[in-house]
């Protein structure tokens, strides 16, 4: 899922959700787009690395005050993710417990028609 973060002179900042990388490290990946006239001009990059994984439109100068300005604002970006996380847990937990809880009920259903049954 993708969340917004900033947008600066036409230039929106989003990032993705908290992933591991093969060795277990965790890593976000960001997203850098501005609107031209065939679609969009984009950088593609990840907290912590900050290494471009794909651009289109941006030049070198501008590429480097993207990456800047995700290296000033990465505590912040880390610090959504992760409530963003907790919010996503604690959403499977409730919708959990809710089945759980349907689930019990329908025992209970089948166990009172059975006694009425019997």
């Amino acid at each position: 899922m993708k969340y917004f973060y900033s947008e600066i002179d036409e230039i929106t900042l989003t990032f993705g959700d908290i992933h591991l990388n093969k060795s277990g490290m965790e890593y976000i990946k960001i997203y850098f787009e501005r609107p031209n006239d065939n679609g969009f001009d984009f950088l593609e990059s990840s907290l912590p690395a900050l290494e471009v994984k794909k651009f289109a439109g941006f030049n070198g100068n501008e590429i480097k005050n993207l990456l800047d300005y995700a290296k000033i604002n990465a505590f912040l970006i880390w610090d959504i993710a992760r409530e963003n996380l907790e919010i996503k847990e604690a959403a499977n937990v409730a919708n959990l417990m809710s089945k759980k809880i349907c689930l019990s009920r329908q025992k209970t259903r089948a166990g009172r028609a059975a006694t009425a049954n019997a």
